[in-house]
């Protein structure tokens, strides 16, 4: 799936490159002539970790081997950097080590079958689509479902419906997902082989998957949760319970998010009532992802699989979920600030935070050398994880202190609500998803767009969310999105 990416066009600016490159020779020539750095990628990289005194974002190990319950001198080996060799089984087809891998993180998760991907909770989520296309021709999809989800819908040949989550308009997002709503769409609308919810969304809303799973039951329709932001949804850990145990179809998790594992790494997994084959799903995910599964991402898998199947595992992540309280009750104390609390039910590791006066608390925090996983609309995303500790917490309350007594305000003076923030309108398709994308297109200059048919997916990542899909009328919503310079359009019809 194409998206508006501009940082390459960045990159090239900064080279001398042009935006465009035109194929052949001449380009290659030109990058040969100027001087690339080749430890730019390695020296950024090493820049941001030594300037952080304390991570909120991803991944959720914040570095630290004590995520997988090791000591400071563990390291995964670039000597594990191997291809399937014998003995080492094979991901397309496991019969041992990596099938045994599988079974156990079935177990762990409470799933009929789970297949790992090193991929992605992306090409899960798309896997999880095209398996259900067998039962369907319309796909029943949240307005906040992530860019991997239309990848799923234009690969699967479904015809997206929409369902409206509830809608935050006080800090303008969308929360959970609607049971009676998604109920009603369903006794009106026939095809339909799956339904999508984002649960936890990206901001940390959970939806009651119970009431959702027996509506879909109801209708004989494929349950799909995208649970990439709640694989550490354990009761054992003192969480509420996980989509999985409440009767979900297929659940995808991403296991870098908030667990150990390394960026990458997720699973798709099959619930025990789920009329999908296991052979076949794991057919449709073979077909999507790499034929040379990278052996350090698996045996990342694994050591987190061996710490969450002990006590210790569990303690940590009960821990986390403590810390993550520490700071919502301290908060309350800081007058500066307002936290997000959702309409239905917030997961404890997402911290929505907004200063109630004219700062930028994202600039303010990263000054001070906290790391935060997103800055939108005023307001910012922490996002704590297996590695979070109580340090990194009391690093993060002391800024947030320090900020609050250097802010000049008066209690008076804070805004008591924000202005009311519209959800975006209905998207208008003039063609299915999966045909724009395969039509002959062309990149227009953003200001020629309006009225045209986009041709790609934009969704500035994080959060991986769409303000528009191949298919979709391009209008004044679209072209008021702060960032998009360019869109990708279809040749006149």
């Amino acid at each position: 799936m194409l998206t508006n990416d501009t940082t390459l066009e960045k990159l090239q600016s900064s080279n001398g490159l042009s935006t465009r490159l035109s194929p052949g020779l001449s380009s290659v020539s030109k990058l040969h002539n100027k001087k690339v750095s080749n430890d730019l990628l390695a020296d950024m990289i090493s820049a941001v970790v030594v300037n952080e005194r304390a991570s909120f974002h991803t991944p959720g190990h914040k570095t630290r081997p004590s995520s997988f319950g090791k000591s400071e001198n563990f390291r995964l080996q670039l000597s594990q950097d191997v291809t399937e060799l014998p003995g080492l089984d094979d991901l397309n087809n496991p019969t041992g080590v990596l099938l045994n891998l599988e079974k156990n993180l079935a177990i762990l998760f409470g799933a009929k079958q789970t297949s790992l991907s090193v991929n992605g909770a992306s090409v899960a989520l798309i896997a999880a689509f095209i398996a259900c296309a067998q039962f369907g021709k319309k796909a029943l999809i949240p307005r906040n479902l992530h860019r991997a989800a239309v990848s799923g819908i234009c690969l699967s040949l479904l015809e997206p419906i929409w369902h409206e989550p509830l809608w935050n308009s006080e800090y303008g997002f969308y929360e959970g997902a609607d049971a009676q709503q998604i109920e009603k769409i369903l006794q009106n609308e026939n095809d339909i082989a799956c339904v999508l919810v984002v649960s936890p969304t990206y901001q940390g809303a959970i939806s009651d998957i119970s009431a959702i799973s027996a509506v879909c039951c109801k209708y004989d329709v494929t349950l799909i949760v995208d649970e990439a932001h709640g694989a550490h949804l354990f009761e054992a850990a003192g969480f509420r319970p996980s989509a999985l145990s409440q009767g979900a179809d297929l659940v995808v998790h991403s296991f870098h998010k908030t667990l150990s594992a390394l960026t990458q790494t997720g699973a798709l997994h099959l619930g025990y009532n789920s009329k999908i084959g296991e052979e076949q799903l794991r057919a449709v995910l073979n077909t999507l992802q790499s034929s040379s599964p990278n052996y350090l991402l698996m045996t990342s898998v694994e050591l987190m699989l061996s710490h969450l199947s002990t006590s210790k595992g569990m303690e940590q992540l009960n821990n986390v979920r403590l810390l993550a309280e520490k700071i919502r009750t301290t908060l309350v104390g800081l007058n500066l600030y307002s936290t997000f609390t959702s309409n239905g039910d917030n997961e404890p590791y997402h911290i929505v935070i907004r200063a109630n006066a004219e700062i930028d608390l994202a600039s303010e925090l990263r000054s001070r050398g906290i790391g935060i996983e997103a800055d939108f609309d005023g307001a910012i995303l922490l996002l704590l994880g297996a590695g979070t500790t109580e340090e990194d917490v009391q690093t993060l309350l002391s800024a947030l202190e320090d900020i609050q007594s250097k802010t000049k305000f008066t209690p008076n003076s804070l805004a008591v609500t924000a202005p009311s923030k519209l959800s975006p309108p209905e998207i208008n398709l003039a063609m299915s998803p999966a045909s724009a994308l395969r039509a002959a297109s062309r990149v227009v200059d953003r200001l020629d767009a309006l009225g045209q048919i986009s041709a790609e997916c934009i969704a500035p990542c994080p959060p991986g969310v769409p303000v528009v899909i191949p298919g979709q009328f391009i209008d004044e919503y679209v072209l008021n999105i702060t960032g998009i310079r360019s869109i990708r359009v279809i040749e006149k019809l």
